[in-house]
């Protein structure tokens, strides 16, 4: 009887060690799990926090462009030119700028040209103020005059009463283009035209090639009337995060605001 008492508390407390051990595991076990998760989620803040620098960065350089580039045109626009006569189409024409009004006694917005010359320095050189990235700025070993275009656009009124846009594309110092339209809505055209110079120029990306610029989709703001335009695009240039390299594109479609109503 005895014996049998003995060999029970023996097998009773062999359990019981059984069970503080498979505890002691466990909780091994348990804190390395939670070491682990706790790691995990240190390295995911610590991911997430520099996915959110690097984007802020990039954000900051973008807007950076994009409200220097505004202000590049604007100062670009009121260049223009002072001639008296002003040789457009194989027609001399009268510089229209002291014109207020036409024969109806409406505002005048013809006969008024941009100096392009005077107008793209007055851009780069404002445009370096305020971004910091200069006409002959290298990237992808790439200068900066590479990947800008500029379009500007000065409505013509003939003697003979004959309406039409003048205009001039200027890629990498060189006019790649010149010519009349008969509405301004066609000056979407002529835009992307030179866009697709630009890219077969650069390129660079094949899938942005057939990509188009869409600005008269907002009627309220861009849409082309008679006025003289600068428009910028700038192409493909590299925006740098902490991390990450972005290839942006960005314009800007500045008029004279000649209205004199």
């Amino acid at each position: 009887m005895r014996n049998y008492i003995t060999n029970q508390l023996h097998y009773v407390e062999l359990k019981h060690n059984r069970f503080v051990a498979n505890m002691y595991k466990n909780r091994k076990r348990g804190g390395a799990t939670i070491i682990f998760l706790g790691i995990v989620s240190i390295l995911i803040l610590i991911f997430g926090a520099f996915g959110v620098m690097d984007y802020v960065t990039y954000t900051m350089k973008f807007n950076n462009i994009k409200s220097s580039m505004d202000y590049a045109s604007m100062a670009a626009i009121q260049e223009i030119k002072e001639d008296e006569n002003i040789e457009v189409n194989g027609t001399t024409v009268i510089n229209g700028i002291n014109t207020e009004v036409d024969e109806n006694g409406e505002a005048n917005v013809y006969n008024i040209f941009i100096d392009e010359n005077k107008a793209i320095d007055a851009f780069y050189s404002t445009f370096k103020i305020n971004a910091k990235i200069s006409k002959n700025s290298i990237k992808n070993n790439e200068s900066f005059s590479r990947h800008i275009m500029f379009l500007i656009a000065n409505p013509v009124k003939e003697d003979n009463g004959t309406v039409y846009m003048q205009y001039i594309l200027r890629y990498n110092d060189v006019d790649i283009a010149k010519g009349i339209i008969n509405d301004p809505s066609q000056l979407q055209g002529v835009l992307n035209l030179g866009l697709q110079y630009m890219r077969n120029s650069l390129d660079t990306y094949s899938d942005k090639k057939k990509i188009n610029i869409n600005i008269n989709n907002n009627q309220r703001v861009n849409a082309f009337r008679m006025s003289p335009y600068f428009i910028t695009v700038i192409d493909d240039w590299q925006i740098n995060g902490i991390f990450s390299k972005r290839q942006t594109t960005f314009i800007s479609v500045s008029d004279s605001k000649i209205y004199r109503k």
